[in-house]
């Protein structure tokens, strides 16, 4: 890189405009939050720290739903290896590329605490498109993704942070709906149509 910087070029990950359509929703406060883990089934992808967080905020009382959407997953084997979660009221779901959004406009935040090994998230990018604000741990690209209090908030991977600023947005609605409409701006920036623009320009002293 530090040879050669002119020759590398720095292009986020994007979400599809016309797929990840902008969408708002007016939560109020008597609500059952969804709070939905749109990510794999692997140590580093956090789920550990999305499920300890769920367990602390539902002994603490807030009125969540905990939605699991594993891009691939074994039902049985999570479930062997975490029986304390069959009580926690999981939703725990396998959606096809074209479902995922509908799972985004119905949550009231998307969690995405990794804790080593991330670019810029695809499942960050996408909700943000969507209109969902998001929870990300402080690691790789994600804070290239998400603008603190302006489209969602960065953390550090643990379980106790991620339950900290989890609370603060259960307990201020109109702060969570002020960042689902920030959103609103971000879906051109991370569009498809900016990356293949990008994408075009960066190859275009070859093709030339």
């Amino acid at each position: 890189y530090f040879r050669n910087p002119e020759k590398l070029v720095y292009i986020p990950n994007y979400a599809d405009e016309e797929q990840f359509k902008y969408s708002y929703k007016e939560w109020t406060s008597n609500e059952t939050f969804k709070l939905l883990y749109p990510r794999r089934l692997v140590a580093h992808r956090g789920y550990n720290i999305f499920m300890g967080m769920c367990e602390i905020l539902l002994k603490e009382g807030y009125k969540i739903k905990p939605i699991l959407a594993f891009e691939e997953f074994n039902i049985i084997k999570f479930i062997d290896k975490y029986p304390q979660y069959k009580n926690l009221g999981c939703e725990i779901v396998h959606p096809k590329s074209n479902e995922i959004q509908e799972l985004y406009k119905q949550a009231y935040l998307t969690f995405v605490p990794t804790i080593w090994s991330e670019g810029t998230s695809l499942s960050a990018i996408e909700s943000i498109s969507t209109g969902c604000p998001v929870i990300v741990s402080d690691v790789g690209g994600l804070g290239n993704i998400v603008l603190p209090e302006f489209n969602g908030y960065i953390v550090p991977p643990t379980i106790n942070d991620f339950v900290r600023i989890t609370k603060k947005l259960l307990n201020d609605v109109n702060k969570r709906n002020e960042l689902a409409r920030n959103c609103s701006c971000m879906n051109k920036i991370f569009g498809k149509k900016r990356w293949e623009k990008q994408i075009l320009e960066a190859i275009r002293p070859i093709l030339d």
